[in-house]
């Protein structure tokens, strides 16, 4: 594999991880807003 295609991947790996982190966290925010909890609210939003 050259060095391109690795750095490639890599690439690919990473932002799928961070845009996946990204969507975990929104999505838990969402399900907590939806919940009515206040504290909760507070402690997930922070």
């Amino acid at each position: 594999m050259t060095l391109y295609l690795f750095i490639k991947t890599l690439h690919i790996l990473s932002a799928t991880l961070i845009m996946g982190t990204g969507l975990g966290t929104a999505f838990y925010l969402f399900v907590t807003n939806r919940s009515g909890n206040i504290q909760a609210q507070g402690v997930v939003s922070k």
